[in-house]
């Protein structure tokens, strides 16, 4: 752990050397010790969603950020930036392929949302590639082998009895 010190104490800058060490423990320590010292600092439980979601704790996750989310409405003027980064999380947790839980749709409701808090560019971007992402899982979706053999085949029989 690092021994500089930042005005929470180096908890919060601990973090990213512990991040890329993988220590994802000691990571969710420090997001703790750093919130109990200054309530205030509620964009730290959206860093600490982060961890979860490299730990592959989805649920973890969305209830971190859902109470992020709460936390930072209730503590107005809260920057509209910080709570748009939150949406954006969530929606991340929706729209994170390896999430058994993936679903397009409400990953694009969370960026419409972050878009209504703060609007910008790579959010907007975002969204439109979810959109894509969407509109193609769609797609595939629909398509049914089995029925468009049977359908070529009712086909085939139409020409063959030249039933046009």
């Amino acid at each position: 752990m690092v021994t500089g010190r930042s005005k929470h104490g180096g908890a919060h800058s601990d973090y990213h050397l512990e991040k890329k060490a993988k220590e994802f423990e000691q990571a969710l320590t420090c997001y703790d010790s750093v919130f109990e010292q200054d309530p205030e600092q509620v964009s730290v439980l959206n860093n600490k969603a982060a961890v979860y979601m490299e730990m592959k704790e989805w649920k973890q996750a969305e209830d971190t950020i859902k109470g992020a989310i709460e936390a930072a409405q209730a503590l107005r003027p809260t920057p509209f930036e910080t709570i748009a980064k939150m949406y954006v999380r969530w929606g991340k947790v929706y729209a994170h392929k390896k999430n058994p839980e993936m679903n397009l749709a409400t990953a694009i409701e969370y960026y419409e949302k972050a878009q209504m808090e703060y609007n910008t560019k790579e959010v907007d971007r975002l969204m439109k590639t979810t959109k894509l992402d969407k509109k193609k899982a769609d797609k595939l979706a629909y398509v049914n082998p089995e029925l468009g053999l049977e359908a070529k085949e009712r086909g085939n029989e139409a020409f063959r009895a030249q039933d046009w």
